[in-house]
């Protein structure tokens, strides 16, 4: 029987469902989620929104299919400025997720919560691809590397076919 590698994407479900959940809520509202103010801040026309969320969420998946099949490999110069730009991108999405709890609680923007955690999960994914890259090439990973990415469903198995 022969082997061959299998990805699954984490982006094509766990990412998206944020954008699902949001399109569902603003073509039929329902009250098993939360309401469609609370979803989105007003800063971008909603059809915009939803595009660059799409366009987002294929970045990702393409970039993480590309690392799986070894076909983007480390650059230490492009890691560090994703590692630099996730930095002030998180730090960022840190600071409008607290202060839209604490004392800018009156401006829709900051008080936006599900919004500004979106946020963090790109900031994440940004550090994540700015690792990767910064790592050199060939170096081992560590078991808890493969912990996490296994927990994160990550993981890069071989299945039989």
């Amino acid at each position: 029987m022969a082997r061959r590698r299998t990805f699954q994407p984490p982006s094509s479900w766990h990412c998206s469902s944020f954008v699902r959940a949001q399109l569902v809520q603003s073509l039929w509202s329902t009250p098993l989620l939360p309401p469609f103010g609370a979803w989105y801040s007003g800063t971008l026309s909603y059809g915009i929104l939803v595009l660059a969320q799409l366009l987002i969420i294929l970045a990702v998946a393409f970039t993480t299919v590309r690392i799986f099949r070894h076909r983007l490999k480390p650059k230490r110069n492009v890691g560090l400025v994703l590692l630099v730009l996730g930095a002030v991108y998180m730090l960022a999405s840190i600071f409008h997720l607290a202060a839209g709890l604490s004392f800018l609680t009156h401006l829709t923007f900051f008080n936006s919560v599900i919004p500004a955690v979106f946020h963090l999960v790109l900031a994440g994914i940004v550090l994540t691809l700015g690792h990767f890259t910064f790592t050199p090439a060939g170096s081992p990973q560590t078991p808890e590397i493969d912990r996490a990415l296994g927990c994160l469903g990550l993981s890069n198995h071989v299945a039989r076919v």
